[in-house]
């Protein structure tokens, strides 16, 4: 904003174009060649009031200030704003408005979950960090998009706040989503996977070139199989190359008319890989007609157990062999001050190439060679002294290739970079330029910037002095101002000048460098450029553990190092999880950096062999955010034992359990291996038991028996292995015994599951209820029942209970809390079993019985049946025995009893509005002209309905559901008291629903009515 015409006296004001509210924002003001006291305002149109941000008397010839502000929270639905500028003295009077652009600042919010994959059942943990205090609810959404939890004015400690969820025994798998919203309605959304899985013990890898040229004539493909605790995997390695066609053929050629494959196989090494060079002929790289992409899928089969991992990779194929761009180029040249520029040269994968020629010509001009470094980067500065063209381009080339073309091959292509310029244009003719930079600023460092000028005599006038004002801006804000002094009684009015510029964290990612001056005749003579600034915090984090390495269940300290009195989260991830997933934690845990910055945390390694990998950020008032590197902690001990299981197997299924014992001793040990018995499974050796194995270094035992489950549900193994104090040799080697470790015990849950489960999800249960009489005499009675359960049955799967009370009242009024049941099975069954869970509730808290282990028990109920419910719900919002999978209509009867049930529960869990809305809607569908309700699909167990099954009864029983929502409902067009009355001369005794006709169906309360029903 530089003042109007003036024979000396001139101002400048400078601040963002686009100001952000509740962050500190700087604006600079300059004035030059005052020649009497002036009142400098600069003030701010804001939100229905002026807002001064400068008011000051200025006395000094020459004045050069930045003064810090901030503005609050816009309401206004306007962006733009205006602020005016006024200079005011005995003589002299200016005045200037200008527009400007306020936006509300976002907090930078993220969200973690302790890994990114969970099984049934498990505990999510997560956490949400916002870098402002305004925070909104944040939900949870399953992969049907039903919300299943919610949190409302959640509060941030610092920043921080870390909450849990319980999944289901039976929730839906797929992926899952942590929804966080912000005050301004932005949400952050973190997914998250739920699925039955085994953690994989070790990982399959394959390398082998990103990208590879149409030029290359062969490959190298390596294939490696590591176990988490980073030992090679014994086993035999075996994977296909192969490029697809880009149109296969029909199925009736087979596989060999989808692709061109090649294949390998062998044993891995000493480090569990196995190299092969692939020569390319076979894959007719310069043809067409082929996809562009080399694919290898590799499996390794682990010795012994036959345990089979896969992994895969592939490589591009491009025709580009090289290719040459410019880099932080202007687009504007200045006559007389040299052009800086960049190239790089890559080759078809992107990758640098060094020491190579590429030569740079300005468009019928000068040419010249450069050499690129071992960045593929090749630096120029080109004379502009003798250019007066208006516009003008630069050519870079590497390779010039003969042209030909043939449709059914491909040629190699060396790709040219070009830039067009133009001149810049100044009336004096004078220019600033900064220096481009091309490596990136280190944070804590000084830098120093080079600025070339060109003054002529019609910009610098009869002046000995030019003051130069140069401005630091990041993320749109003024971050740093100063002064240079060029004295030309001593200098050149055509060279060089040196800033000092300070790289701190406040200015990184990008610095933007303003370096400007005013010349008498009102121009401004100024250059701009960036800097790329390494991305670092002012809260410098650090993160160790006590020791690389440690022993399972052994103890360990993390070590801390952040800004005093900092509130740092950290976080540990199974790099097991990592093979199934990325981007995963172990357990969120906060510590707090005490004052002088150091904290320190016991933590215990878990039982299992497989290394850690954890990291943490912090909080500060004072210095921000800070990040951690991650670090790792290797869980081993050089002799264990391992358990290979599946997930879950059906009781009376056999399956193999294969224990395999390691050693990594450097010597010779004789092992016993024992599996514990139990009465929860019958267990026989696959081959003849020995008393002891003989294990040298590097090697490995598996023992394998043949189990069959007897019981249901967690079945625990437990398997020993123990280094004997035996004299007997291995072979030629002495046997030693270590003096710590000597035996290794791991104990696996694995899941049994009954027979005659609907495909793994639904039990059918039968219950039998009976009821004694006991004499009051003191005399002992004796009566026997007769507890006859369904002749299809699952075996084992009946239970039976009993109790006895004083009263023949007694069992439901003294143990209603008995009562609490978690749902479970069908449609039908969870519903059955989740609506006393709300009503025990209810009467005990009203008789003031309700105990908070009661509470905390039946509010977990709650939750889970509520999340299996929404299994059974139809897209049209219906729900059925089953679900939409097995292609059943959505059922009336049911429908209405969640709609009841839910309404219900709200006092209690969150329940999300929209599905009682969406089953209010799909049954005002079902309601015919008469006002009954019409029967939909159907139900397995008629007693949910009284065992009948009419209109009358149906629509009975949905206006009853209606009622007890409650809703704010009206009959007959008048309120449900007096309606009733009013309705009954005309014999109307049941409702009808009906839309007031929202177009998006979601039905308010406001928008329900309940008309006649003739019967």
């Amino acid at each position: 904003m530089p003042s109007p015409a003036v024979t000396d006296m001139q101002y400048m004001v400078l601040l963002p174009f686009l100001i952000h509210t509740d962050s500190p924002e700087k604006v600079c003001v300059q004035l030059t060649h005052l020649n009497e006291s002036v009142t400098l305002s600069a003030t701010l149109e804001y939100q229905g009031e002026n807002r001064s941000l400068i008011d000051d008397v200025v006395s000094e010839k020459d004045v050069f200030t930045c003064i810090p502000f901030s503005l609050p929270k816009s309401n206004s639905t306007s962006p733009v704003t205006f602020i005016t500028v006024m200079v005011k003295g005995a003589t002299l009077q200016f005045r200037s408005r200008k527009s400007l652009l306020v936006k509300n600042s976002e907090s930078l919010v993220f969200v973690q979950t302790d890994k990114p994959i969970y099984k049934p059942g498990q505990t999510v943990l997560f956490r949400i960090v916002s870098l402002d205090k305004d925070f909104r609810p944040l939900n949870e959404v399953d992969p049907k998009r039903n919300r299943l939890y919610q949190w409302t004015k959640a509060e941030l400690k610092r920043g921080l706040i870390q909450l849990s969820f319980s999944l289901t025994s039976e929730p839906m798998q797929g992926t899952y989503a942590v929804v966080a919203q912000q005050a301004s309605g932005k949400t952050v959304r973190h997914p998250f996977s739920v699925e039955e899985y085994v953690l994989p013990k070790f990982e399959v890898t394959v390398k082998m070139p990103k990208v590879i040229t149409i030029l290359d004539e062969k490959l190298t493909v390596t294939v490696c199989g590591l176990y988490t605790f980073g030992k090679p995997v014994p086993g035999l390695v075996s994977f296909r190359v192969c490029r697809k066609f880009e149109h296969a053929a029909t199925t009736c050629y087979g596989e060999e008319a989808r692709a061109v494959c090649d294949e390998f196989s062998g044993q891995v090494n000493n480090y569990g890989c196995i190299s092969e060079t692939v020569k390319t002929k076979l894959f007719q790289l310069k043809r067409s007609g082929y996809e562009n992409k080399l694919h290898v899928e590799a499996k390794i089969k682990e010795e012994e157990t036959g345990v089979e991992l896969t992994g895969t990779s592939f490589s591009e194929i491009t025709t580009t062999i090289s290719k040459i761009t410019f880099e932080q180029s202007d687009s504007h040249y200045k006559p007389g001050i040299p052009f800086f520029g960049q190239v790089k040269l890559v080759d078809g994968s992107g990758a640098p190439i060094a020491n190579e020629v590429v030569r740079i010509s300005f468009q019928g001009g000068q040419t010249t060679n450069y050499t690129t470094d071992e960045e593929g980067r090749a630096r120029f500065a080109l004379n502009t002294s003798t250019l007066y063209f208006d516009s003008v381009g630069i050519r870079a080339t590497h390779k010039v290739h003969p042209y030909c073309y043939d449709r059914a091959w491909v040629v190699p292509y060396y790709e040219e970079g070009y830039l067009h310029l133009k001149r810049f244009y100044s009336p004096s003719k004078s220019f600033l330029k900064i220096e481009p930079k091309a490596e990136t600023l280190t944070c804590g460092s000084t830098t120093e910037v080079r600025v070339h000028y060109i003054f002529t005599p019609e910009a610098v006038g009869e002046q000995k002095k030019i003051v130069l004002y140069y401005l630091v801006m990041a993320k749109g804000i003024i971050k740093q101002a100063g002064t240079h002094i060029l004295d030309l009684d001593q200098e050149s009015a055509n060279g060089v000048f040196l800033l000092q510029l300070p790289v701190r964290a406040d200015i990184a990612p990008v610095a933007q460098v303003l370096v400007y001056t005013t010349a008498p005749s009102r121009e401004v003579i100024a250059d701009t450029t960036k800097f790329n600034v390494e991305k670092c915090f002012k809260n410098k984090v650090d993160l160790n553990f006590s020791a690389s390495e440690g022993l399972p269940s052994s103890d360990v300290h993390l070590l801390f190092r952040a800004s005093p009195n900092s509130l740092c989260a950290v976080r540990a991830v199974d790099k097991s999880v990592l093979l199934m997933k990325s981007e995963a934690d172990l357990s969120p845990s906060s510590v707090s950096a005490y004052s002088e910055g150091n904290a320190d945390l016991d933590v215990t390694i878990p039982d299992t062999i497989t290394e850690w990998k954890a990291n943490a950020f912090c909080t500060s008032a004072d210095t921000g955010f800070g990040l951690s590197p991650t670090v790792s902690l290797r869980a081993f001990q050089p002799f264990f034992v391992e358990l290979t299981l599946p997930y879950s197997v059906v009781r009376g299924e056999s399956f193999t359990l294969k224990a395999t014992v390691f050693n990594y001793l450097a010597a010779c040990i004789r092992v016993s291996v024992t599996l514990a018995q139990s009465t929860h499974f019958l267990a026989t050796p696959v081959e003849k038991e020995e008393e002891s194995h003989c294990l040298c270094e590097n090697g490995r035992k598996t023992v394998a028996w043949l189990v069959t489950p007897k019981s249901l549900g967690q079945v625990e193994f437990s398997v020993s292995t123990e280094a004997l104090q035996n004299q007997q040799p291995c072979g030629n080697a002495i046997v030693e015994t270590p003096e710590k470790g000597r035996k290794d015990t791991v104990i696996r849950q694995l899941l049994v599951e009954v027979c005659g489960l609907w495909e793994g999800k639904t039990e059918l249960s039968h219950r039998l209820d009976c009821l004694g009489l006991v004499s009051l005499s003191g005399e002992p009675v004796k009566e026997k029942f007769s507890l006859l359960l369904p002749s299809n049955v699952v075996q084992d799967s009946g239970r039976a209970y009993f109790s006895v009370q004083g009263d023949i009242m007694g069992t439901a009024m003294q143990n209603l809390h008995q009562l609490l049941q978690m749902p479970f099975g069908c449609g039908e069954q969870n519903m059955v079993l989740f609506a006393p869970n709300i009503y025990v509730l209810d009467y005990l808290n009203k008789t003031e019985q309700l105990s908070e282990e009661v509470k905390s028990k039946a509010i977990g109920y709650l939750v889970s049946g509520y999340q299996r419910q929404l299994n059974y719900k139809h897209p049209d919002g219906s729900y059925s025995t089953f679900g939409p999978r097995y292609g059943q209509l959505g059922n009336t009867w049911l429908t209405a009893f969640v709609l009841k049930s839910f309404a219900q529960a709200r006092p209690h869990i969150f329940i999300d509005e929209k599905h009682i809305q969406d089953a209010l809607v799909w049954l005002s569908y079902k309601q015919k002209e008469n006002g009954c309700f019409r029967s939909s699909g159907t139900l397995l167990n008629n007693a949910m309905k009284g065992g009948v099954d009419n209109e009358i009864s149906l629509t009975a029983y949905i206006t009853i559901a209606l009622l007890e929502i409650p809703l704010p409902v009206t009959v007959c067009g008048c309120p449900l008291t007096e309606s009733v009355m009013s309705c009954q001369s005309d014999d109307t005794v049941l409702p009808r629903i009906f839309s007031t006709g929202k177009k998006d169906l979601a039905i308010e309360p406001c928008d329900i009515r309940i008309m006649c029903c003739q019967i």
